[in-house]
């Protein structure tokens, strides 16, 4: 009995050891502190000042807590790749031989796989922990700055940063009409109907937060203004929050009805603005991302491409992506 006691203490002591070692190695400070939102730890009352010191108290906060498995969990959302090294020995592949067939750059669109997704970790972090307080979030910023892949990274770390709520992500750009609408959004929550007063009654009193991507498209002719008002109505709902993306604030994009002065959405959502890349953040990925390519990229030549790019993500990886094939063909 003794001996099994002191096997399961030296196998949690080495899985301890291991986990802070991932999160040394893999997770930088900002990212650090949004683990600690992810399983409810104040950054500032873990005890230490290096990132090391940190890294252990959250470990070790964990365990007493009870939380070990939401902190491996949230781990493993942000570095997909460390799940499969926790149940089985790392593979020691050959590198690959640098073509265009290995280019890791890649744009055009929603990222929809989660271990793709890169930086953005201040947003993230102060939009979970405002849904979190239900709090109702728009999120502007310009076309291809990332907006739709932050909403989906959201959905897909829901189980990590919300885990006892429904959390649904909805494209509102292939979204016919009213009544298209509220199937669309009935059926991501596991009902049915096509009506604004089955909407209603589907959400009143709900624990739900709704991610509407290319909001704009609720502003367009098709969509009665009886909707605009049903979905100012739900946003006090204690219990409901939306977060919605677009590319201008709400007020511009639904103006004030004929005879009044305010945007029906006026002073209902925190506004949150995405905006390029960072210089640390941009360098960053071009550095992830060419980590099996060592030195194909000069400095001064992943410096122009910031440059060229400004830091806008959609820009930084299409010029990226010509670099790496100019130099692989």
């Amino acid at each position: 009995m003794i001996q099994q006691m002191e096997k399961t203490a030296v196998n949690q002591a080495n899985r301890s050891t291991k986990l802070r070692q991932q999160i040394s190695q893999h997770f930088d400070d900002e990212e650090l502190r949004t683990l600690c939102v992810d399983v409810g730890a104040d950054y500032d009352d873990l005890g230490g000042r290096g990132k090391s010191d940190k890294v252990r108290e959250l470990v070790a906060w964990a365990e007493r807590h009870g939380k070990w498995d939401v902190l491996v969990a949230a781990v493993h959302a942000a570095r997909p790749h460390l799940a499969a090294t926790d149940s089985q020995p790392p593979p020691h592949p050959a590198p690959p031989t640098p073509s265009p067939n290995h280019n890791p750059f890649f744009f055009g669109g929603r990222i929809t796989h989660s271990d793709h997704f890169f930086g953005r970790q201040r947003v993230l972090r102060e939009l979970r922990q405002e849904l979190q307080k239900r709090s109702n979030v728009s999120l502007v910023g310009e076309s291809q700055i990332g907006k739709s892949s932050l909403l989906y990274y959201l959905y897909q770390s829901r189980a990590v940063w919300l885990p006892h709520s429904t959390v649904a992500y909805i494209d509102l750009q292939g979204v016919l009409d009213e009544a298209d609408f509220c199937k669309t959004v009935l059926a991501a929550l596991g009902q049915t109907g096509d009506s604004l007063r089955q909407l209603k009654w589907a959400l009143s009193g709900q624990d739900v937060v709704l991610l509407f991507d290319e909001m704009e498209r609720l502003a367009d002719p098709d969509f009665n203004p009886r909707l605009h008002d049903l979905l100012r109505s739900l946003s006090q709902e204690s219990r409901l929050a939306f977060c919605v993306a677009s590319q201008q604030p709400l007020e511009i994009v639904f103006a004030p009805p004929p005879g009044q002065t305010l945007s029906p959405f006026h002073n209902v959502f925190v506004s949150q603005r995405l905006g390029p890349f960072s210089d640390d953040e941009a360098r960053e990925l071009l550095l992830t991302r060419l980590r099996p390519f060592p030195n194909l990229f000069s400095l001064a030549e992943m410096a122009q491409l910031l440059a060229q790019s400004g830091g806008h993500p959609a820009r930084l990886q299409r010029a990226a992506h010509q670099l790496f094939r100019e130099k692989t063909t």
